[in-house]
């Protein structure tokens, strides 16, 4: 199993994505409020999967100074940096990579972090190896806002033929988009990062656009063993 579509996926989604101003609010309150408590103490934070770099942009309008983004998509890295650009932002940068880039960076180097939709649409064990390097560079007590689908019960999945096409392995399946999905519950999730790191605080946003739910959880890094 490898990103080849969905790299595709979201190179033809922002390649048709217009640049952003984004100095006044994000049109969800819940975006807001998770990113107003991430800035909150943080000099820098790090996106991983960031896009088009729109939560990176808030984050400088909301205090913090410096940001680095890593996205699988070139075309998202181009909107990104454009996005940067229009917003007159020249202390962050948004660099092309997988996850493996994550190697690059030093231990407990960025205030904070963030992951928006990212474990619940990479390959398990990327997943944890992503949570493994946060982990790492994120500071002691530093901020890490997670962002993901909501849960669907196993059985209702494979029954929406127009999204998912087949399960690829256990709660793991693959969209008709190209695109994977990881349907994490809550309890799954509490087991994965109980070791690393500490829930804050969690709550739901809703987009009308789609009717459909997000979770975001709000998390404290642990001390490095």
């Amino acid at each position: 199993m490898n990103y080849d579509d969905t790299i595709k996926f979201w190179n033809n989604v922002f390649s048709n994505e217009n640049t952003k101003k984004l100095d006044k609010p994000l049109p969800y309150p819940e975006l807001e409020k998770a990113l107003n408590w991430l800035a909150k103490g943080s000099d820098s934070v790090l996106d991983y999967g960031c896009g088009d770099g729109v939560f990176l942009a808030r984050s400088y309008y909301l205090g913090i100074e410096n940001g680095l983004g890593i996205d699988i998509s070139q075309e998202a890295v181009q909107k990104g940096m454009a996005n940067l650009e229009e917003n007159n932002i020249d202390s962050y940068i948004i660099e092309k990579g997988n996850h493996l880039k994550l190697n690059e960076i030093q231990d407990n180097f960025f205030d904070s972090a963030i992951l928006s939709n990212i474990l619940d649409n990479v390959l398990p064990e990327d997943g944890m190896f992503i949570l493994e390097e946060i982990h790492r560079i994120v500071k002691p007590d530093g901020k890490i806002l997670i962002k993901l689908n909501d849960y669907i019960e196993g059985e209702d999945v494979l029954s929406n033929k127009e999204i998912f096409k087949e399960e690829l392995q256990k709660n793991f399946y693959l969209e008709t988009s190209g695109l994977y999905f990881h349907n994490l519950s809550d309890s799954n999730l509490e087991e994965i990062i109980k070791s690393q790191f500490r829930v804050e605080d969690k709550f739901f946003i809703y987009f009308k656009n789609t009717n459909k739910k997000n979770r975001i959880w709000l998390l404290r890094n642990k001390l490095l063993p």
